[in-house]
């Protein structure tokens, strides 16, 4: 039996002499794992298309526990994305929150088309800051983890005076002095979080953001990934490093 899915390579592994193991996540069935023939054999015509971040087409058959490639063809292919550290750093860490926050069987069409558009964007010169925040708050809502933003998490009230990570998100101002981790927040910033959750990737460019509100978007949700799920991230790790060394005063700069 044969199956056609559109999907990305989010994981590929060497398997025997010349084989790969690749892992799909795909629009139609979610994430699956395909063995790829003599994929690293020279020359092959589908080694191309056994890459990681590798989007397209893959015609499947069932082999065991695991699908085998009968056929792949890349629907895109990235100007930029595997030649630019900073972005290779953005994308990897994409992929590896789709990897771990998305459930083996769950089909997610919606996010699938989210992480493409971002991934788009990434590859068409799009701030990568911005666009990785907003597709991460994407992966957050439909996979379950997603903060509160339009009531107190501990009472409900409407009153979006303070936010807590721990404890889920907005906090009311009576509610504040109990949460222990509850700071202060600007309106506009959970009004942003708000138009985020319904702004589609492919609009990104209606947003604009000041640098200030972009460091403290992705350092907030990097800090939820670490509270509320068991997300271990390596790849973040090395774009943390990186943007750490790009923080540094350069040389010919006054300390």
């Amino acid at each position: 039996m044969y199956t056609v899915v559109t999907g990305v390579v989010i994981r590929a592994v060497a398997v025997r002499d010349h084989d790969v193991m690749i892992t799909l996540f795909t629009r139609e069935k979610g994430k699956v794992g395909v063995a790829v023939r003599g994929a690293r054999k020279q020359h092959h015509k589908y080694g191309a298309i056994a890459h990681v971040y590798a989007y397209g087409t893959f015609t499947l058959r069932t082999s065991g526990t695991v699908y085998a490639l009968v056929h792949g063809e890349l629907v895109q292919r990235w100007r930029t994305l595997t030649d630019d550290v900073w972005l290779l750093a953005y994308v990897a860490t994409l992929i590896e929150q789709v990897d771990q926050l998305v459930a083996d069987g769950d089909v997610l069409p919606v996010l699938f088309d989210q992480l493409i558009q971002a991934m788009a964007a990434l590859d068409a010169g799009c701030d990568a800051a911005v666009i990785c925040s907003l597709c991460t708050l994407h992966m957050l809502t439909y996979t379950g983890f997603a903060p509160s933003m339009h009531a107190c998490v501990c009472c409900g009230a409407s009153d979006d005076a303070a936010w807590s990570v721990r404890a889920g998100g907005v906090v009311c101002r009576a509610c504040a002095p109990k949460v222990a981790d509850a700071h202060a927040i600007a309106p506009s910033r959970i009004r942003l979080l708000r138009t985020m959750v319904r702004t589609p990737i492919a609009s990104i460019g209606h947003i604009r953001l000041s640098a200030q509100t972009i460091r403290w978007l992705q350092r907030m949700l990097w800090q939820w990934l670490d509270v509320h799920t068991s997300m271990h991230a390596r790849a973040r790790a090395v774009l943390v490093q990186l943007l750490a060394i790009d923080e540094q005063p350069r040389g010919n700069e006054r300390s």
